[in-house]
């Protein structure tokens, strides 16, 4: 019983070091810019075909809308909320991926 204590004691640091360990940061590697709405274009109060945002340097952009940041189910964005922030000059984060055709948004959060 006595040999088995320093192993259990040694199990037990380890395995709380690998907990502390699960919950550090890890560099993020999502494309992600925060900015105001300044255009949407959209077929339906629902689905937003593209959109455009200035940054807080100035530089604008225009994101294609992925259908997944319409069906998120953390936060949706339908062409009606973007047209919200539009309105009320209100920022949004928008996560998004490279294209060849140019910057795809998958998320878009408040």
């Amino acid at each position: 019983m006595r040999r088995w204590l320093p192993l259990g004691a040694l199990l037990l640091l380890l395995g709380g070091a690998g907990l502390a360990f699960a919950r550090w940061p890890r560099p993020s590697t999502e494309l992600s810019v925060r900015g105001v709405v300044l255009e949407v274009q959209a077929s339906s109060l629902v689905y937003p075909e593209w959109f455009r945002l200035r940054d807080s340097t100035g530089r604008e952009w225009r994101f294609r809308v992925d259908p997944a940041a319409v069906t998120d189910r953390t936060h949706p964005m339908n062409a009606a909320h973007l047209r919200q922030h539009l309105a009320l000059a209100d920022p949004v984060t928008v996560f998004y991926r490279e294209e060849p055709a140019g910057p795809v948004a998958y998320r878009i959060e408040d």
